[in-house]
């Protein structure tokens, strides 16, 4: 008898790590002096000396840790990080961690995506447009970069009209280049789009690519990043249309900025690879059950359709997306059964309960026209909520997240005909979406904005413009904006939690008066400062020392204050800066939150032009309350300038003991 034995060999499956490693990269070239407002040039000789080096350490690290034939370099990373990506094993990339000058080894987890009137309804046209000479300037010699899934290039919102071109020169700060490829010719870089590349090193060895929808090229096959680019710097005026139907005209909140594309999300899959190898490239540079109903109206031949609550389920949440076929959505049980009662009222049946008559009349409005009257804006149940975490522990922080509130709730925008993510919005150029991906871009353009305007500030100087101008208020009725719960139709008073801010004010933040200004050395001292923070974590993520530290981390110089834990007394301190060509007067109103006393000094001052003023503010708790309580500080100055600053506090308890 022969007797044959297989031995099955299990071989160990690759994966993608990024590896972070000690010395800086070509943005903070020359240590200290890298975290000043001085430029970088990366195009210089010693940059791209420099660049080159750290590639080279790259691979003669791989090549004296790992085993030949045992991985994969998909790509360096040597302008904002100093690293690499790789293809390896597990048992490879262990080996790395413990390679001299390693900081980091990290699995890649993968990366995922988190309206035509928004303009109007932030009053952008007859504000921020006209300070900065219309529509026709708005924007000018902007470049806003999107790392994202790619670019449309022939749709109109991003066109290059050669009867108005460009007047501003930007090859002074900005060079990049235009990747073609797979539906993405290079006359797609058009003076629009300034350039274009696309990012898949990571995508290709994590999976196996779709030819007819992953294009290696800067094409978007998805749609989100259409959306977002021409959110916030699509051109203005262009028609939407869609199903043969107008919806009005969509502009982009800087309709005059440039385009640069980095492509690093794919249908398929997205990778931290090619994510991080976008942004690091970006500096150099400087079927639902409502489609089956409308399949079924359209195939028996239906003017239209409804779709209602059933009593038996309850309410439901309703987004609305247009369609060839008219239909009218109708959430709740109660409307429903307005309507199922006016409908038996107007019906006759026979002694059989057959329908003999039937005299109910119904129709469907226009439903293109944007109306600002109803209760606008409110927080989208969607939208992120505070506190900010330190720690899995869920440790509140003592910074105020969110930032800023914005629209993001049902906006037109461009969009990818592909589609190739979201079957139901296939073949259309244009898409109605919802989600934070819809509010970002909109704040991206103002920033844009306000950056043509000012174009010295610092992007802590631009924040704190957009936040200290914002407001909390509902413009139709003065209430404070509202928040959605989480049971449909609620609504409740939101908080800081909720609106961060409050809701940007494009052409407030254009002239906010005053600012607060940050550094990159304010961030590290800030997270050496928090409670239980590990110096050698800060080295191994940063590659920073803590060699300062702020005396309580509520001190990083934002333009809110939170503290997560008052306990007796608090003196946090502020620095403003007066970025007007005035001398301006503020007087000092503080409402102090539940529980607590702020007292603020000075109580009130006169500012030089470019001038700095330093603020104290003493918390003292007097009542012990078991969560956040929330005021403000209010700086009105004598040229009309009204600087809001959120207070977010949790009163722990009365004595310091």
């Amino acid at each position: 008898m022969l007797m044959i034995l297989f031995t099955l060999c299990l071989a160990e499956k690759r994966d993608l790590f990024l590896v972070m490693l000690e010395g800086d990269p070509v943005a903070f070239l020359g240590g200290s002096q890298s975290h000043k407002d001085n430029r970088v040039d990366p195009n210089s000789e010693v940059s791209k000396v420099h660049a080159k080096r750290l590639v080279d350490s790259h691979d003669q690290l791989l090549q004296s840790t790992l085993e030949r034939g045992s991985y994969s370099k998909l790509c360096s990373f040597k302008h904002i990080l100093n690293g690499f990506a790789v293809h390896t094993t597990p048992s490879q990339a262990s080996k790395l961690k413990h390679a001299e000058g390693v900081k980091l080894v990290e699995r890649d987890r993968g990366a995922r995506l988190m309206t035509t009137y928004t303009p109007q309804f932030l009053e952008i046209p007859q504000g921020v447009w006209t300070q900065g000479g219309g529509e026709r300037n708005a924007g000018e010699g902007i470049v806003i970069g999107f790392v994202d899934t790619g670019i449309v290039p022939t749709h109109p919102s991003f066109a290059f009209d050669p009867h108005k071109p460009f007047a501003s020169n930007i090859s002074f700060h900005f060079s990049g280049a235009c990747e073609t490829g797979p539906r993405f010719p290079a006359s797609s870089c058009n003076g629009k789009i300034v350039s274009a590349r696309f990012f898949s090193a990571g995508a290709q060895a994590a999976a196996t690519l779709n030819a007819s929808v992953d294009f290696l090229s800067p094409f978007d096959a998805v749609g989100h990043g259409s959306h977002v680019a021409s959110t916030a710097a699509g051109n203005g005026g262009v028609p939407v249309v869609v199903n043969g139907f107008f919806y009005g005209r969509a502009s982009g909140m800087a309709p005059r900025a440039r385009i640069a594309v980095y492509k690093a999300v794919y249908p398929t899959v997205a990778t931290l690879t090619d994510v991080v190898s976008a942004i690091d490239q970006g500096f150099f540079n400087g079927t639902s059950s409502v489609t089956s109903i409308i399949y079924t109206a359209k195939a028996l031949g239906f003017v239209g359709f409804l779709l209602v609550a059933n009593p038996s389920y309850g309410d439901f949440i309703a987004e609305p997306i247009p369609f060839d076929v008219s239909g009218i959505l109708i959430p709740k049980v109660a409307d429903v059964n307005v309507i199922l009662h006016y409908y038996e009222e107007h019906t006759r049946r026979d002694e059989k309960e057959f329908v003999r008559r039937f005299r109910a009349k119904a129709a469907i409005g226009e439903g293109r026209v944007a109306s600002f009257k109803d209760k606008e804006p409110a927080v989208s149940r969607f939208s992120s909520r505070g506190p900010d975490f330190i720690d899995a522990n869920r440790n509140p922080a003592d910074v105020l997240k969110p930032d800023i509130l914005a629209p993001g709730h049902q906006v037109w925008a461009a969009w990818s005909p592909i589609s190739a993510s979201n079957p139901i919005l296939e073949g259309l150029n244009f898409a109605l979406l919802s989600g934070t991906s819809m509010a970002a871009p909109h704040v991206a353009g103002i920033a844009a904005l306000i950056k043509q305007c000012n174009p010295l500030w610092t992007p802590s100087m631009i924040m704190s413009a957009i936040a200290t101008t914002a407001t909390k208020y509902d413009a139709n009725n003065g209430q404070v904006i509202m928040a959605e719960g989480f049971g449909i139709g609620s609504l409740y008073p939101s908080t800081p939690f909720e609106f961060g801010s409050g809701l940007v004010s494009p052409k407030r933040a254009i002239d906010p008066g005053l600012v607060f200004s940050t550094g990159y050395e304010d961030y590290i001292a800030f997270l050496c400062s928090l409670p239980g923070m590990n110096p050698a974590t800060i080295k191994t993520a940063l590659g920073e020392s803590c060699k300062n530290l702020l005396t309580h981390p509520a001190n990083l110089n934002l333009p809110s204050i939170t503290i997560s834990a008052l306990i007796g007394s608090r003196l946090v301190q502020r620095t403003v800066r007066n970025v007007q060509g005035k001398p301006e007067t503020y007087l000092c109103a503080v409402l102090p939150p539940n529980g607590t006393t702020v007292s603020l000094n000075p109580p009130w001052f006169t500012i030089a032009p470019q001038g700095t003023q330093e603020l104290d503010l003493q918390f003292n708790v007097t009542k012990a309350m078991d969560d956040f309580s929330f005021g403000e500080i209010v700086l009105t100055g004598s040229l009309n300038h009204i600087i809001r600053i959120p207070l977010s506090v949790y009163p722990i308890s009365v004595s310091n003991r």
